[in-house]
């Protein structure tokens, strides 16, 4: 091993390998490009972001949170948000909930009935059919 280097790899138990790799990717570009116009930022961005699968972009905000680097995680929250900002109600569940149902306003209301969530219920919420 190279001098400052340990030998015995750190475990990252919540960060797959291939999604480590791209965490690096990202950090790397971050760094080699820290002086980029922010407009720059946001393109390079958009393509790294476009060419994964969502699976993929929430393991990298997931692996992001877990390793504390807070502009990764801000740059995988943002793109995501830019994708449900286009989508309507019924679009969003069939991107993120494939092949399942869409649950009745009444199964709606009842999850919004737990303590934690009654701050978030919708009570005129429609799919928007």
């Amino acid at each position: 091993a190279d001098e400052g280097e340990s030998p015995d790899p750190i475990p990252l138990p919540a960060v797959k390998g291939d999604h480590l790799d791209l965490i690096i990717k990202w950090c790397k570009h971050e760094v080699e490009n820290r002086d980029a116009r922010e407009n720059d930022k946001k393109q390079w961005n958009q393509s790294f972001f476009e060419e994964l699968d969502d699976a993929t972009i929430f393991a990298l905000i997931l692996g992001a949170n877990y390793l504390d680097c807070k502009e990764l995680l801000k740059a995988g929250v943002y793109h995501v948000a830019g994708i449900l900002h286009k989508l309507t109600p019924r679009q969003i569940w069939e991107r993120y909930n494939p092949g399942k149902q869409l649950p009745t306003k009444d199964e709606i209301d009842t999850i919004f009935k737990d303590p934690q969530l009654e701050w978030a219920a919708m009570p005129d919420f429609t799919w928007g059919d």
